[in-house]
């Protein structure tokens, strides 16, 4: 399996991305299609046959189920993309909320049949807990009976008419295979042999009508979540590409608007448009502002996402792996984390000293030299930490 590992990624060029949504609406083969998509990995792993990347333990390839949320990476527009396989299942719930914890952008999955259902309502609520900008996809749209637009109703009924089409289905059912996409103005048809190629080409006259009056939507919903682009779109009646893309950017960041996309993961459909739009609109670490934290006293202070401050980070994920022992998954909330540094655990006094340093994809694991404020990784055999400790450099006592 590639790597992107062996590359070093400042701060701005991170993207950590959790997957969400309802038990069986497809987290785990978008990951499967995405890893696929940018080359990370050489073939499509299947939930049905136990050979996805993310779902490796014993009981999930026996109950075709996540448990565990699984830690994947991948590169793609010269940008690290940290992703968080998350289970959907109620029993599992407390994976959910320790990724959300150290992701920037949650990717709610809906299935195109059912909608919104009482797992998406969970997770969503989770979503603005912790405020995390988020996007829905539309997935399973190859399903003999999917309804697009029946799911995006059922998601702008729970969630509000911030939930904003940027994609909708040329097609649907068994033969889904071209997505229209109204913030590009492009109609892309795929090829159905998982191989995720596509063409692009002008929108059909059949959906223009359509098409246009979503386009000028967005362009308003965009418009709306901000004083000087309102100003801008009164005066001109639309938006510049580049006012249309900060205020996107903006408007996504801070949670005024959820856009949703089109997918069927399982035939490697709508990946490349989705991987593009989170690199280009998605939050980074620096986006989303300094860490909340707590000092020594317990007064709350905040930690400027800065690689060259003092190290600290979070372990939010702890667990027991077969020949290996206990591996601790954390992000980086300051400075830079490398193997051999001395760190205090600020719950407890005790002092670790860092091993090696890993990326991680599934049980896969790759050792790299350091790691930046925002990214995510895992290390192996800390004596005194737990999920939810704090790790820090002893001149900078913090906990999150």
């Amino acid at each position: 399996m590639a790597s992107a590992s062996q590359k070093e990624y400042t701060t701005d060029k991170i993207r950590n991305i959790a997957f969400i949504g309802h038990g069986g609406s497809g987290k785990t083969t978008v990951s499967e299609a995405m890893l696929l998509t940018s080359g990370t990995s050489t073939r499509f792993g299947r939930v049905e046959d136990g050979s996805t990347v993310s779902d490796y333990h014993p009981d999930e390839i026996e109950r075709k189920i996540s448990i565990n949320a699984s830690l994947l990476h991948c590169e793609w527009d010269s940008h690290k993309i940290n992703i968080l396989d998350t289970p959907g299942y109620s029993d599992f719930t407390g994976e959910v909320i320790s990724s959300l914890r150290v992701s920037d952008i949650a990717v709610v999955l809906l299935k195109a049949v059912e909608g919104t259902e009482v797992g998406t309502e969970i997770v969503w609520n989770y979503t603005k807990r912790y405020q995390t900008p988020s996007i829905l996809v539309v997935n399973k749209l190859d399903n003999e009976n999917a309804e697009f637009d029946n799911a995006f109703a059922t998601a702008r009924n729970r969630f509000g008419a911030d939930v904003t089409l940027v994609q909708f289905p040329a097609n649907q059912g068994l033969t889904f295979d071209s997505v229209v996409d109204v913030l590009k103005m492009k109609l892309y048809k795929y090829q159905r042999d998982g191989s995720g190629r596509f063409t692009e080409s002008d929108i059909p006259a059949e959906f223009k009508e359509k098409a246009d009056h979503l386009h000028e939507e967005l362009i308003e919903k965009i418009a709306e979540t901000d004083e000087e682009l309102m100003n801008k779109f009164f005066e001109d009646g639309t938006l510049k590409d580049a006012d249309l893309q900060k205020g996107l950017r903006l408007a996504l960041n801070t949670r005024k608007i959820f856009p949703v996309f089109c997918c069927a993961a399982s035939m490697n459909i709508g990946l490349t448009p989705l991987l593009n739009f989170l690199i280009q609109f998605g939050p980074s670490p620096v986006d989303r502002g300094p860490a909340q934290a707590k000092d020594q006293k317990g007064q709350p202070i905040q930690v400027a996402l800065d690689a060259n401050a003092q190290p600290s980070l979070f372990a939010f994920k702890t667990v027991s792996e077969q020949h290996v022992g206990e591996l601790s998954f954390f992000r980086v909330c300051s400075g830079t984390v490398t193997a051999g540094l001395d760190m205090t655990n600020n719950s407890n006094g005790k002092v670790e000293r860092l091993g090696q340093i890993f990326v991680m994809n599934g049980k896969e694991r790759r050792d790299v030299a350091k790691l930046v404020a925002g990214d995510i990784g895992a290390v192996v055999k800390l004596k005194d930490t737990h999920t939810n400790n704090t790790l820090s450099s002893k001149s900078f006592p913090v906990i999150y």
